[in-house]
């Protein structure tokens, strides 16, 4: 992952609990409000959609989140 630095562990963090869910629950359907291990997961897959919808995620963080 070239994107990894400092400012990156966070969207790490939350992209590996996302992953964690998908494997628990077979979808990331997460609702709005779940929070899990002081995350707000719900929250940050709805704006991670948005952003995809916006053009403001980069080709890289696509394609992890494609490969959940």
């Amino acid at each position: 992952m070239n994107f990894v630095n400092n400012t990156d562990k966070p969207w790490l963090k939350k992209y590996n609990l996302a992953k964690e869910y998908y494997i628990n629950n077979g979808d990331l359907l997460i609702p709005s409000r779940y929070e899990i291990s002081g995350v707000k997961l719900g929250e940050w897959i709805r704006n991670k959609r948005k952003n995809y919808k916006n053009n403001k995620l980069s080709e890289e963080k696509i394609k992890f989140l494609n490969d959940i």
